[in-house]
């Protein structure tokens, strides 16, 4: 991937700087903002995204995927820059999520002869279409610098948030380490569906050999090393029926949250993902959320017959490395007779209290 991290990232960019002293002090620089403990610091945006999100769905006048990209880039926007998203359909959200589309598809080695032809790099534009993309896509870049099919896991979830928040309030991050059965779950749909089916292509500094079934695989050294998390995550001897949903595979028995149970939707070692923790706090919080407020149920078509969302593996490939569900039908309904008051009213305390506005 020489042109994704010679010409659109360049340096800088912590998950394609080379080991060294630079990426010693981006690992260290992003690792204190980042860490389990420091996140917090970012939860109050993530609050205020999940009440917006969880607004959006009560009239659903807005697509659950224009939601779900708005809330991811205003978390990324609101940690980032402070700066709230004022609307739905936001220009700068949808900015990002071209920026995005274009760097995943550049992630696969190969994807351009700019990667397979490496002296490319020094043709010009006119010759190279693939470069001129990248061009833009870093010029944009610089310039914006699974509840419905197991319902009584929905069922489950619901009266957990129940018991632990009650129904006079919405969750608040606050609850987030209260919380250890939507954690689990969270991480548990992350492994089941995880949005990569392989990790960010590396580069061994050095040969090596892999030992699998007995037999013996050399690497020589500046091989493409790709790690395969789709098989990680579904190894039957560490996750037993790895297509069943089960939360509690991230749990001790006294129901705390059991952090030792591996995942690799993040990476590994040392270039793990400096923003794990804070994506599982986002999406922890959007959970609490949406089990609080609503229960998802199947769509039905003209004749009140269920429509069953598309899960295979391979019906929700979006390009590059990146995999998503499919479009779907599903009707939402409010738990409670006072949900969507409460969520208003919620949404106004916060942006009178300061954590922004829609």
């Amino acid at each position: 991937m020489p042109l994704l991290r010679d010409f659109i990232c360049r340096r800088g960019n912590i998950a394609f700087e080379p080991y060294g002293n630079s990426w010693r002090e981006l690992r260290k620089e992003t690792h204190r903002e980042l860490n389990i403990s420091n996140v917090h610091q970012y939860a109050w945006i993530q609050q205020r995204e999940a009440y917006y999100l969880a607004m959006g769905l009560l009239d659903r006048e807005v697509d659950l995927l224009v939601l779900s990209e708005r809330f991811g880039g205003a978390i990324g926007l609101g940690a980032v820059y402070d700066m709230p998203v004022n609307e739905y359909h936001s220009p700068v959200i949808a900015g990002f999520n071209r920026v995005l589309e274009g760097k995943l598809k550049m992630l696969i080695p190969g994807a351009s002869f700019y990667d397979l032809l490496p002296w490319f790099r020094w043709a010009p534009e006119w010759l190279i279409p693939s470069k001129r993309t990248g061009r833009l896509v870093r010029e944009e870049s610089e310039r914006l610098d699974a509840q419905m099919r197991k319902p009584e896991i929905q069922a489950q979830l619901q009266a957990y948030v129940d018991e632990q928040i009650g129904r006079d309030r919405m969750p608040s991050s606050d609850d987030l380490d209260a919380l250890p059965y939507v954690r689990a779950f969270v991480l548990e749909i992350v492994r089941w569906r995880g949005i990569a089916r392989f990790g960010v292509p590396h580069c061994n500094l050095a040969d090596d050999t892999f030992v699998s079934n007995g037999k013996v695989y050399f690497i020589p050294a500046g091989s493409a090393v790709i790690g395969n998390s789709w098989a990680m995550d579904r190894d039957p001897a560490v996750f037993p029926e790895p297509e069943e949903i089960r939360p509690e595979r991230y749990l001790h028995k006294d129901g705390t949250f059991n952090y030792s149970v591996p995942i690799s939707a993040f990476g590994f070692g040392r270039r793990v993902c400096p923003g794990q923790n804070l994506a599982h706090n986002s999406l922890i919080m959007v959970a609490a959320c949406f089990a609080w407020s609503f229960t998802f149920t199947k769509g039905r078509d003209a004749s009140g017959r269920e429509i069953e969302p598309d899960i295979g593996s391979e019906a929700v490939h979006d390009g590059g490395n990146v995999y998503r569900p499919a479009p779907f039908a599903f009707e939402v309904a409010h738990r409670f007779p006072e949900v969507a008051d409460m969520i208003r009213q919620t949404v106004k305390t916060s942006v009178a209290s300061g954590a922004g506005g829609r």
